[in-house]
């Protein structure tokens, strides 16, 4: 009796566990939903105006810069929500070669549906960068 006790326990606290990672895990995935798009810079320092973040649901990220000769991926990797205001971008290839296989751990807020706030350092110095999201005609 004692021992099949101890299992009931035992099988109760794994479901706790299961359901409780399920939870997170989904909570990180609305979270890189709710970041997805294609997001316009709006105001930073040093950034162009026309500056395009993207930020992909399947967790790919990429920097579009304008030229004079039209637009340029200046970077490329991968981001992951890490809670529910940070997530870290994985850099693969920059238009500056020191930050190719870097990660930049960036804040962000969601200030509307529209809106988004980032905040991060680079060697020390903190930006801020607001952007608006980009819609799309169908």
């Amino acid at each position: 009796m004692k021992q099949l006790m101890s299992k009931r326990i035992i099988a109760a606290l794994f479901a706790v566990v299961i359901t409780c990672a399920a939870f997170i895990n989904n909570t990180k995935d609305n979270d890189a939903e709710a970041l997805a798009g294609m997001w316009e810079l709006e105001s930073a320092q040093g950034r162009p105006s026309g500056f395009i973040k993207a930020l992909g649901t399947d967790g790919k990220v990429s920097n579009i810069l304008p030229t004079k000769n039209g637009y340029a991926l200046s970077m490329k990797g991968t981001y992951e929500v890490t809670s529910a205001n940070t997530f870290v971008e994985k850099i693969e290839k920059s238009f500056y070669p020191a930050l190719n296989g870097s990660s930049n751990k960036i804040t962000y807020k969601k200030i509307d549906d529209q809106t988004l706030e980032l905040s991060f350092l680079v060697d020390g110095e903190e930006y801020k960068e607001k952007y608006r999201k980009l819609s799309f005609v169908q």
